[in-house]
Order: C-alpha cells, then structure tokens, then sequence
C-alpha cells in the first residue's frame, strides 16, 4: 500500500513561528550594533554567534513545518451478518413439583397427638419429552450476489412438515392449558388447605407441653411397669431359693436318718432282737417315702428357679430398653415440642409461603401456557404461505440451505453483507500513530465519491511490526465509518487522513 503525506499549501504559518521570527531578526540587530560599537574582534565573534543562532532558529522553523496531516489509501471490506432460522420449534414441556406437604408437614413425637401437618395436596408433575421437530426445505428462491429488500422470500418450507409442526403446536398448547387449569385447582385446594393447617398449627402450639408431657409420662410408665415386674419376679425367685434350700437340708438329715435304718436292718440280728429290727425296717420305708418327696418338692423348685432366672434375665433386658427409650423419647419429645411452639409460633408465615408457592407454581403454568401459545403466534408470522423471507436488506454474500435441508433453530439460512459494518485496514508509521490512537477521527474520501468527505473511527491497532530491511516499525490501524455504508461496495479504494490535535484544540 502506497503511504501519502501531504501538506496544505494553503496553510498559514502559526504565530508562534512568526513571533520567533521576530525575536532573532531583533537579536541579530542588537548583536549588529554592540559589534559595531566594541571593535572587530567582538564583531567577529558576535558575527559567529548570530549564524549559530540563525541556524538553530531554521531548524526549529522546520521542524514546525513538519506536515500535521497524514493520508494513506486503502481498500474497503464490508462485513456480514447472518440470517438464522430464529423459530423454536422444540414440544412444550411444562412441569410443576410444588408440593404442599414439603411446607406444611410436621412429624409428631413418640406418643404425641397425630395431625398438625399430617395432611396435604400432592405433588403435580406434568412433562412431555422434546422431540425432534424441524422443517424441511422444498425450494431456495435466492442465491450469492443478488441483492434483496427486508421481506422479499428466500425459501419455501414443504407443506406436509408445517402442517406437522403447526399440529404440534396446536397440542402443546392444549396440554399447557390442561395443566394450567389443573394448577388453578390444586391453587384453590392449597389455599383451603393452608387454611386448615393454620389453625392446627396454632392449636398444637397451645398444646406443646401437655404433648410433652403426655408423651415422657408414658414412657415413664413402661419403665416404671417393667421395673416393679422386675422386683416381683426376684423376690418370688428369692422365696424359692429360700425354700429350696430348707428342703435340701431337710433332705440331708432325713438322707442321714434313712442310712441309719439301712444300716440296722442290714446289722441287727432279727433273732436276738426283732422288735428293733421291725422298727429299724418301718423306719426305713418311711424315710425313703419321706425322701422321695422331698427330692420331688427340691426337683419342682429347681425347675420354677431355672424359669424365674430367665423371666428376670428378660425382664432385665426390656427394661434396659425402656430405660434408653425413656432417654431418647425425651429427645424426641422435646423436639416435636419446640416445632409445635415454631410451627404455632409461624403459623401466618407458614400459611403465606405455601400459598404463594402455590400461586408461584399457577403463574408458572400460566406462564408456559403464554409461551406455547406465543409460539404457535410466531410460526404463522414467520412463515407465511410456506414461505421464509428475509429479515433485512443486502447483498447475499452466501446460501447456507438447499433444497431437501432440514430447518432447526439456529439453523443458518444466508448471509447478506453489512453496511453497518464497514472498515478500512491501513499501515502507518511509528512517527503518525500519535494521530492514530484508539477513537481518533478522520476523514475518508472514496474513490467512487471524490466529491464526499465520510467520518471514520480508528476501531482497532493491531501488534508493532517490524521491517527487517528498513528496521522501521509500522502498525496496521483499522479505520470503521460512522455514516450508513449502503452505498459501498467491497475492495472500493478509499484516502484516509488523519489530523494532528493541537493544544487546546478539541478533538
């Protein structure tokens, strides 16, 4: 690319150089006459020092006459925008999970009074799945290079996918309706509900503590029973044991009073003696009669111990377990008193929050049963006689669908250029871009109207380069137009000049 500086031939000359100007043609006449007036040698000297002076004063001079403008030429490239398939053509799903039960529920405590939260509406899920819409193209009425105006057609849709879609459209807005209606009802249910859970939950917050109580005296109770049942059990147990022992003892002199007998009969001599003998052999049928009992009374006590011992063993262990029941009821009693004194405590804002859950989930419903609605609207806006028209005006730069494409959201259709859009790339030198920053203005004449001074806006500075050969550095500025670029065409050459800002001077 070509680089142009140019100057205005007609550009005066600032005062501040006209006033410098002066000053050294002052200079130059004082130093004449103290030359004149001090002799040769001075002149001489002073002579030197006014050249060097002169001199200085010219290169300032042109330094200020370097040029305050910069022109270079480029070439202009318009932007695109693309055309998509803006339709939404997935099912409508709607889905409410509002349940009242979640909200105004409330677990009573071991023993504690059911109710108080126990009822409420359950829970509407109502979804559809996403199918696979889309339409399928049945002509393309445009191609690259022509120009089109905001609704002309671009393509035509097939009847038969359409008339599918709108059907579609038609049922979803059916069933957003049917749940909307149901979502309504459970509303009205809700409230009357939400009512009654009110007062239960005033009316169980009243009753905290006789529930409390009612609850921890009947597990006290259990304990209690089972604690009493317990001493029973182990002093029968004990009075066994007492009696047991007597008749083992008894057993044991009436064991030794039969070894007597045994001993007679079978050491006496019946001849000599046979009164004795006689009463030594009653004695001993006595005693092993008496013996016999005993063992039967010391077997049926043994028998009712071994029994009490597990009774108490058993009765031990519920105990134990109605003792921890005891502990842990407590706990849970407890709990179940401080959510009724919350629950009556909050009995209004619970009331609230659930009615407006409810009246959320209603605005919900009605707000999907809007938008199916709306959508079946948009189809019969949007394609009218089967037929998709472009939404503004341009140049088609591509066609991104052919006939037999299927048509989803999103999908592209063609892209038109966009006169919004227009930019010029040009490279300047280190030494310009203090014209050249960020937002800076600038005059911009195209070839095709030489005649017109567009407005341009430095949009973009791209990375320094440097040249290899010329060591200089250079940066490639990219120049936007402010005005409408209808009128532009792509690759149309184009002189860019910037201005350099003066003190003061506004931009």
């Amino acid at each position: 690319m070509e680089k142009k500086s140019r100057k205005d031939p007609g550009k005066k000359v600032p005062n501040g150089i006209l006033k410098k100007r002066r000053f050294w043609i002052l200079s130059a006449a004082v130093a004449l006459v103290l030359a004149l007036t001090a002799g040769t040698v001075f002149f001489l000297l002073t002579g030197k020092n006014q050249e060097k002076q002169q001199e200085a004063a010219i290169a300032r001079n042109d330094r200020q006459s370097v040029s305050d403008t910069v022109t270079e030429e480029g070439s202009v490239s318009v932007g695109t925008v693309s055309q998509t398939f803006e339709l939404d053509l997935s099912e409508y799903t709607g889905q409410s999970d509002f349940s009242w039960n979640s909200i105004g529920s409330m677990a009573a405590g071991p023993g504690m009074m059911e109710g108080g939260g126990q009822s409420g509406i359950q829970s509407l899920v109502v979804t559809t799945s996403s199918g696979n819409r889309q339409l399928t193209v049945e002509e393309v009425y445009v191609k690259v290079g022509e120009e089109v105006k905001a609704g002309d057609p671009i393509l035509k849709v097939t009847a038969d996918t359409l008339s599918e879609i709108r059907q579609g459209f038609a049922e979803d807005v059916t069933d957003a309706k049917e749940v909307y209606d149901q979502m309504v009802t459970q509303q009205m249910q809700t409230q009357k509900e939400a009512s009654v859970q009110l007062q239960e939950n005033e009316l169980y917050g009243s009753y905290a503590d006789t529930e409390y109580n009612l609850a921890v005296a009947k597990l006290e109770e259990a304990v209690e029973e089972l604690q009493e049942s317990l001493q029973n059990a182990q002093e029968m147990m004990e009075k066994d044991q007492e009696d047991l022992a007597g008749l083992q003892e008894t057993l044991e002199e009436q064991q030794a009073v039969l070894e007597n007998a045994v001993y007679t009969v079978e050491n006496e001599d019946r001849s000599s003696n046979a009164y004795g003998w006689l009463l030594a052999v009653n004695a001993k049928v006595d005693e092993e009669t008496i013996i016999e009992s005993l063992e039967t009374q010391i077997e049926s006590l043994e028998e009712s111990i071994a029994l009490q011992e597990e009774e108490i063993e058993s009765l031990s262990m519920q105990l134990t377990n109605a003792q921890k029941e005891l502990e842990s009821g407590k706990i849970e009693a407890e709990s179940a008193r401080q959510i009724r004194i919350i629950n009556g405590n909050s009995a209004q804002e619970i009331y609230d929050v659930t009615t407006q859950l409810a009246d959320f989930e209603a605005q919900n419903a009605k707000e999907d049963y809007d938008e199916a609605a709306a959508k079946l609207e948009e189809l019969d806006t949007y394609i009218v006689d089967q037929v998709i028209c472009a939404a503004q005006d341009g140049v088609i730069t591509a066609v991104s669908v052919s006939a037999g494409d299927a048509l989803q959201e999103g999908t592209e259709l063609i892209a038109l250029n966009s006169y919004d859009d227009v930019t010029i790339t040009l490279t300047l030198d280190e030494d310009e871009m203090d014209m050249a920053g960020l937002g800076s203005k600038a005059e911009v004449v195209f070839s095709a109207f030489p005649d017109e001074v567009f407005t341009g806006e430095v949009t973009e500075i791209g990375d320094a380069q440097i040249d290899s050969n010329t060591n200089m550095t250079t940066y490639e500025v990219v120049v936007s137009i402010l005005e409408n670029g209808s009128r532009l065409y792509e690759g149309m050459t184009a002189e860019v000049t910037f201005t350099r800002q003066q003190k003061g001077e506004p931009e």
